[in-house]
């Protein structure tokens, strides 16, 4: 553990003076941690990671990451609920999601015909939410339309909060025996914990963002207390949640919505960076974490089949529905392909996945290990700094781009 902490800890210091350099080389943070956590594991006798992931604490840590995670991109959303693209983003998560589960469920079934339908659908969920933090290079680029980006972080903001209580139905149908007859008992345990956990979420986020506000007002409080505070509230939603049988990860997503309607859009943002920065080290930790499974599975565990459904889930389980989703809205056909193309998988992945392996045993857990690793590196490969991808579908969009279609988000819906 001691030369585990020594390596970690060099790895953060180091990027931390070099940062700016890597930005400017387009390479990401995602990327920097996983390839410094790939060098690490093959420099040094640490083969026995998956034993290490595989335990409570690991479990446990990676729950509360995500609970950040949830809470930030709950957060993240600016004028009101959904943003002013509230109508093509409502589409991507309430038909373009559910259909690229439903699709995912049916190429997973097929490529793995052995594996419970629990367990197809636990991976599918793990794999299906985009992250746009490592794709920020390509976010950047002018040939990206600005309407565009905000759908697509909206889409990445809420999309893992939806998927999480189907995955959590999913563990619950694989820990009732994964049979069909169990499906409703473990659909009858999802349903009240997530209850639960939108009425616990809405009335700790409520309650904490009117608190702070009001204690702000009164000058009670001060900015770095109440940055402080923010940390604290999605591990309080979270854990809870978890206390009276919730879905914790609902409960922090709703959370996060509550609080900043309750506390109110600026206010939050701007008191906000402590917990920006928390979740943000959890999330290059996770990284890290990544590249030196990602190892492990390229020499001993990984086949075409794992190769082929990341590939499948990032391109034509991902574009289709997003075409059917935005269809018959002002989203361009280009700009359609364009989005569904953008759809890189990050930190959600990973944490979901690691709860997967954890929540499965044998075959199961090693190909539900299998497919989050080789989504998410596959992801960074497409979607990462210097991508091919990128040069070709910028270039391809920029031609078919129809002109007098405004680049720049208009003021109003």
């Amino acid at each position: 553990m001691t030369a585990t902490l020594l390596v970690v800890a060099s790895v953060f210091v180091l990027w931390s003076l070099i940062d700016r350099w890597l930005l400017r080389s387009w390479i990401t943070a995602p990327v920097f941690f996983a390839l410094a956590g790939a060098v690490a594991l093959l420099v040094t006798p640490a083969y026995g990671l998956t034993d290490d992931l595989n335990t409570e604490i690991a479990e446990k840590a990676a729950e509360y990451v995500l609970s950040l995670v949830l809470f930030v991109d709950a957060l993240e959303v600016r004028d009101g609920l959904l943003g002013r693209r509230s109508r093509p983003a409502t589409r991507l998560l309430l038909i373009g999601l559910p259909l690229t589960i439903l699709a995912g469920v049916v190429v997973g079934v097929g490529l793995f015909p052995d594996l419970q339908l629990a367990a197809v659908l636990v991976i599918v969920c793990a794999v299906s939410p985009t992250d746009m933090a490592p794709a920020t290079d390509m976010m950047r680029d002018e040939r990206v339309p600005h309407r565009l980006r905000g759908i697509l972080n909206l889409e990445s903001g809420y999309n893992d909060g939806i998927v999480a209580p189907i995955f959590a139905f999913g563990m619950a149908w694989i820990a009732t025996g994964g049979s069909e007859e169990s499906a409703g008992a473990a659909l009858g345990d999802a349903i009240p914990a997530s209850v639960k956990a939108v009425l616990g979420g809405i009335v700790i986020g409520v309650l904490a963002g009117y608190l702070l506000r009001g204690a702000d007002a009164r000058g009670l409080t001060t900015d770095r207390a109440e940055r402080i505070g923010i940390v604290a509230v999605p591990i309080l939603a979270y854990t809870a949640t978890v206390l009276i049988h919730g879905n914790g990860f609902v409960a922090a997503f709703v959370c996060g919505i509550a609080f900043r309607l309750a506390r109110g859009p600026d206010a939050t943002h701007h008191r906000a960076q402590l917990l920006e920065d928390v979740a943000t080290t959890a999330g290059n930790f996770l990284w890290f974490v990544l590249g030196g499974v990602a190892v492990v599975v390229g020499f001993a565990l990984l086949e075409w089949r794992s190769v082929l459904f990341a590939l499948l889930m990032l391109t034509v389980v991902r574009v289709v529905p997003v075409l059917i989703a935005l269809w018959r809205t002002d989203v361009t056909l280009p700009e359609r392909v364009l989005a569904g193309l953008l759809g890189p998988r990050g930190i959600a992945t990973i944490v979901f996945g690691l709860l997967a392996f954890n929540g499965m045993s044998g075959e199961e857990a090693s190909v539900a290990l299998q497919l989050t690793v080789a989504t998410v590196v596959l992801s960074l490969l497409l979607h990462g700094p210097g991508s091919l991808l990128a040069a070709l579908l910028f270039d391809r969009y920029r031609r078919r781009r129809r002109p007098g279609i405004p680049e720049q988000e208009p003021a109003t819906e």
